[in-house]
């Protein structure tokens, strides 16, 4: 996906929906520079995201403010995801 996308819901939904395998191939890519710092996923912030998609999808600036807003609930089921994964890793 080149190029940039327009301020438009229907923009960032498409990019959420049908961009979903590189943008979580940009969560895996910040989860897991900041998992070798020692860092959970929790310490993640959307701006992190935005940074890791924008390298993969090119979002251009003018999209961040909704972009983050998009991603929002995404991001708190990702970071629920693996902090119940990390919970079970733990011994008990």
């Amino acid at each position: 996906m080149n190029g940039c996308f327009c301020n438009n819901k229907g923009d960032i939904r498409s990019l959420l929906i049908n961009g979903r395998r590189t943008w979580i191939a940009g969560l895996r890519d910040i989860s897991g520079l900041w998992s070798s710092e020692g860092k959970r996923p929790a310490d993640i912030a959307p701006s992190h995201i935005l940074e890791a998609v924008r390298r993969y999808n090119h979002v251009s600036d003018s999209v961040e403010k909704e972009f983050i807003e998009a991603i929002r609930s995404e991001y708190n089921k990702y970071v629920e995801e693996k902090t119940k994964d990390e919970k079970g890793r733990s011994p008990s």
